[in-house]
């Protein structure tokens, strides 16, 4: 019993230090949040036409309560992701390349965006051209993007969430009985309220 008891411990303290992250980012209280804006941020779009999201890094930023004014740019990642929804099948159609593509910043496959960091603006623009009517959504991935600045000098998680008048809830209600009711639906409320910013779109 007593060897069970040392060799428990041994394993513990293995899984404990061996997955010890060493990008100290991970256990960061800090975050910064900003708004991405929207190009036709209509409830409908036409077929053919493109939306645009642009999320620029502002000169100046609120960290914790801390005004910090941004020289320079190390990182600006946020991962997203844009379904088509499918009600008869009950399933969600992912919204990938070539329908979607950056024309401002970059990409790291295809959820994962980031800003240029090579002169201001720092910028990361987003288009998705929709090639079937429908019920569209646009959300953040529930994972803290990552922010550096001032020749890495500051590290924070960024938070995005989108800059609109209206980010077309009713359609969320509209598709919610097909995935679950009510529970779905809270779920997005949440994540909005969260940070992580949620959007809704219908294609005509």
């Amino acid at each position: 019993m007593k060897n069970a008891k040392i060799y428990f411990t041994i394993t513990i303290a293995i899984l404990v230090f061996s997955c010890t992250p060493d990008n100290r980012s991970r256990y960061n209280t800090e975050f910064v949040k900003v708004l991405a804006s929207i190009e036709k941020s209509t409830e409908n779009i036409l077929l053919g036409d493109t939306i645009k999201i642009k999320l620029t890094i502002p000169d100046t930023i609120v960290t914790n309560g801390i005004t910090k004014i941004v020289q320079n740019l190390q990182r600006g990642q946020f991962g997203m992701e844009i379904f088509k929804y499918d009600t008869v099948n009950k399933r969600v159609i992912g919204i990938v390349p070539p329908l979607l593509w950056v024309s401002k910043g970059n990409n790291e496959g295809n959820l994962s965006f980031v800003c240029n960091t090579d002169s201001k603006p720092f910028v990361t623009q987003i288009n998705i051209k929709p090639i079937e009517k429908g019920l569209y959504r646009i959300n953040l991935i529930s994972q803290l993007g990552q922010f550096r600045i001032n020749n890495n000098s500051y590290e924070a998680n960024l938070f995005v969430n989108f800059n609109v008048p209206n980010k077309h809830f009713n359609i969320l209600s509209i598709v919610s009985p097909y995935f679950g009711g009510q529970p779905y639906y809270d779920a997005f409320i949440q994540k909005d309220i969260d940070g992580f910013g949620v959007y809704f779109f219908r294609v005509i």
